[in-house]
């Protein structure tokens, strides 16, 4: 009789042990297959790396008062009717080595086509080795003006959203120019190159 009890286990113990198998194999099997290599709405492709948003900080300009007058002269000065958007990425190569540069990246008022090139940032032109990836952050300059913006690559059909700016109180600063669509277009804003048509 406990031969049989004993021959009874052995055969539910080699069951569970091939379904934890079975579940593992499964499991690594999902998880290699959603890697960088995927399709999915909040990446885009950046050259031959895939760039996924991590982070973005709204960082708002400071006003005349903020700097004593001593307003002219100061490089890289946002002033308080524009907000910087600091976008962090991370760019992940896939099974071969990946090339990059930020400067293929814009963003634009969501739904205008008109583009902002990137002013500046913690990453530059590279290349990755298969399957390494960098963390880096590129900055735009953008009007307070309450609207949306999304972040586009070159060569690519996908944006991502960035999120809505706030509205810059009333006279703050001032406007150099307004667009086709009837939004403030400031001096820190820069066209870029390769914007949609």
């Amino acid at each position: 009789m406990r031969a049989v009890d004993d021959q009874g286990w052995s055969v539910r113990l080699a069951l569970l042990t091939g379904v934890l198998v079975a579940a593992t194999l499964l499991g690594a099997w999902r998880v290699s297959g959603s890697g960088p290599d995927r399709e999915d709405p909040a990446t885009l492709k950046l050259g031959d790396a895939t760039l996924v948003v991590t982070h973005v900080e709204r960082v708002t300009g400071l006003t005349a008062d903020d700097l004593g007058g001593m307003t002219h002269g100061i490089q890289g000065l946002v002033p308080a009717d524009q907000t910087m958007l600091r976008v962090s990425v991370v760019l992940t190569a896939g099974t071969a080595a990946a090339d990059y540069d930020p400067s293929d990246l814009w963003i634009e008022r969501a739904g205008t086509g008109r583009a902002i090139g990137p002013v500046g940032g913690a990453l530059g032109r590279g290349s990755l080795s298969a399957r390494a990836s960098i963390s880096g952050a590129v900055s735009f300059v953008v009007p307070r003006s309450g609207a949306r913006y999304v972040l586009h690559a070159a060569g690519t059909g996908g944006s991502i959203p960035l999120g809505q700016v706030d509205e810059a109180p009333p006279g703050t600063g001032h406007t150099d120019d307004h667009g086709d669509d009837g939004t403030q277009v400031h001096e820190g804003n820069h066209d870029h190159p390769r914007a949609k048509p």
